[in-house]
């Protein structure tokens, strides 16, 4: 891998993800790991089984990077988080598409061997590879549960990003 190397891994959607819930559906959430280390979780998408996280990132990658994994899980409060499958993605299948990327629906396979696996996962992963180029991509999502902070009762939320002494301020 060359030095200097990042990966934008945008985790869309997914489909036909079993139902871990008693109620029929499930909560569904990804980690992301490179390497077997956690570097990124999507947001839980509650009661459903073809969720929408449509969250990306730019992601670091270490000059010994060999492997991307994205385990997709059943968040439960009151009992431990369920392993629903997860997407392996490794460092030769990567180098194989450096420029265009992959994108597609990758089938979820095993985490466990006693445990059965179903669904599939809309990912899209690029190297980016930085030639003597620092770039820092921030992309605010969504915001949820916000004061009301207006005499009417709602906001006008917006978000301000500094950095090294340069701000920017989002639309309201």
């Amino acid at each position: 891998m060359a030095r200097n190397t990042s990966i934008y891994l945008r985790v869309g959607e997914g489909k036909n993800l079993p139902a871990k819930d008693i109620t029929g559906s499930s909560d569904p959430y990804c980690l992301v790991k490179i390497d077997n280390e956690v570097v990124a979780r999507t947001a839980t998408v509650w009661k459903t089984l073809e969720p929408f996280w449509g969250e990306e990132y730019t992601l670091h990658l270490p000059s010994s990077f060999n492997n991307l994994s994205v385990y997709v899980y059943d968040e439960d409060t009151l009992s431990g988080d369920d392993i629903i499958g997860k997407v392996s993605l490794d460092k030769e299948l990567l180098d194989n598409n450096p420029r265009a990327g992959i994108e597609r629906w990758f089938k979820l396979r095993k985490v466990n061997r006693d445990t059965e696996v179903q669904g599939e996962v809309h990912i899209n992963v690029t190297l980016v590879t930085n030639n003597n180029q620092n770039t820092i991509k921030c992309q605010i999502i969504e915001a949820r549960d916000l004061a009301a902070k207006d005499k009417t009762g709602t906001s006008d939320p917006f978000a301000k990003v500094t950095y090294n002494g340069t701000s920017k301020t989002t639309q309201v």
